[in-house]
């Protein structure tokens, strides 16, 4: 039984990283297709790289992020017969704020491991991308959810989460949410709210290029490129 449930999980998180890689001309193109999660009844929509739908039957959760300010990032979760949720990452102050008005500290002693990977690149000059790995217990989760959990709102913190810490990752929402609709018994995992069991998140940094008033510039972003329970 333990063999076959470690198979189906091996299984899930495969198929999983091949999505991600279906997914990467989506968020360029932005299609209007549907793409089965995985291991799940659900189906996945980018609208664009701030904008994602989590479609289950008839149930279709919208997930939106928008950059307020340079340190102000804000995501709304749209549900069927829930209010809608905002979370605010402050990334100069380290936290996270709830539409409730709770306010959640990001401590960095979640920063777990740190490596440098040297990226050559024809155009520059070579650029040394790291990978580091967050921890966020199930307790601290279920905190900011407080009375809901679901793919579109864990996700949704998570995101947050990593936002408040300092890092940049747009366009990330897809990738995230499959990768964690990999993860057996997410949900009743956060609802219980262990606070020495969570989500293991690996990320990964790369030179991201951007327009802003007709100039184009490059900076840092990061992306997840696994998830993991600990």
């Amino acid at each position: 039984m333990y063999i076959r449930s470690k198979l189906r999980t091996v299984i899930a998180i495969t198929l999983a990283t091949i999505l991600i890689i279906m997914l990467l001309p989506l968020q360029q193109t932005y299609a209007a297709e549907l793409v089965k999660i995985p291991d799940s009844n659900a189906y996945l929509k980018v609208i664009n790289e701030n904008k994602i739908q989590v479609i289950e039957g008839n149930k279709v959760s919208d997930i939106t992020v928008m950059a307020v300010s340079e340190d102000i990032t804000e995501v709304k979760v749209s549900e069927p017969g829930r209010t809608e949720r905002v979370f605010t990452a402050n990334s100069a102050e380290g936290t996270v704020t709830t539409d409730t008005g709770l306010k959640i500290n990001i401590a960095e002693d979640e920063l777990q491991d740190e490596k440098e990977i040297t990226t050559n690149s024809a155009k520059t000059e070579a650029y040394k991308s790291k990978t580091v790995t967050k921890k966020y217990s199930y307790a601290k989760i279920k905190s900011a959810l407080e009375d809901t959990a679901t793919i579109a709102t864990i996700a949704s913190v998570l995101l947050v989460f990593i936002a408040a810490a300092g890092y940049s990752v747009p366009a990330t929402l897809s990738i995230l949410v499959t990768l964690l609709s990999a993860l057996p018994n997410l949900i009743p995992n956060v609802k219980k709210g262990s606070s020495k069991h969570g989500v293991k998140i690996k990320l990964k940094s790369y030179m991201r290029t951007s327009t802003k008033n007709g100039k184009e510039y490059k900076y840092e972003a990061w992306k997840p490129v696994s998830v993991s329970k600990y």
